[in-house]
């Protein structure tokens, strides 16, 4: 139970335990306060316990919309960055693919540098899909279903990260195309296949799986 609900739970029955001792002790007050006063007594009571159960109820609800709003708008913030990321990929995966389509009329140099830039772009969405891994494991409680989300972003930085990697280990084919056979992780990267290839697997429906779950929440 919630701090704040147990505090209203406590006052009201505090107020109701009050409101009965005051009926319960009706002709003793009757004798000691005149009827009159007792009415006036009773009426003060209850208009002061009602009036601050309400006053407390409000102030209560309010701070709750107020969290709520807060919660909602963190996770649309987030929601919001790793699906621009996710966007990028896609276009950089759509770059990538009619590079190596271009590959064979390019200089040497031109392929390359081209390839160096949109690795470059693609490690930075490789680093922003682990930097949101990390967010939502060091802020567990704020997130739905935060043990069911990790694992998903980390397999989508990690198929990245493959890809990343054989640009890293400067495994470019130094001639006037890109080879699959020299990027075995790039060629998984981009190749479609029936059931949608591993970036369908690894990226895209992580991705929804994600999605659903926060947006669920919003």
């Amino acid at each position: 139970m919630k701090r704040s609900t147990l505090v209203i739970v406590v006052m009201t029955l505090v107020a109701v335990a009050a409101i009965v001792a005051l009926i319960a002790w009706k002709e003793a007050l009757d004798q000691r306060l005149g009827v009159e006063g007792y009415k006036q007594i009773l009426q003060f009571s209850l208009i002061t316990v009602i009036g601050g159960l309400v006053s407390v109820l409000y102030g209560e609800f309010k701070r709750e919309q107020e969290q709520r709003a807060l919660y909602r708008a963190h996770l649309l913030g987030f929601y919001n960055g790793l699906l621009g990321q996710y966007n990028k990929s896609k276009k950089l995966r759509r770059l990538l693919r009619a590079l190596v389509a271009k590959s064979s009329v390019l200089s040497a140099a031109d392929c390359e540098a081209r390839y160096t830039e949109l690795l470059m772009q693609l490690e930075e969405v490789q680093l922003e899909f682990e930097s949101c891994r990390r967010q939502v494991e060091v802020q567990g409680r704020v997130f739905p279903q935060h043990d069911f989300i990790v694992p998903l972003l980390e397999t989508m930085q990690h198929s990245l990260r493959g890809v990343v990697r054989e640009y890293e280990d400067g495994k470019f084919a130094h001639c006037g195309s890109i080879s699959f056979t020299d990027l075995p992780h790039l060629r998984q990267y981009l190749v479609e296949t029936a059931d949608g290839g591993t970036f369908v697997a690894e990226v895209s429906r992580p991705f929804e799986r994600i999605e659903g779950a926060l947006l669920a929440e919003l």
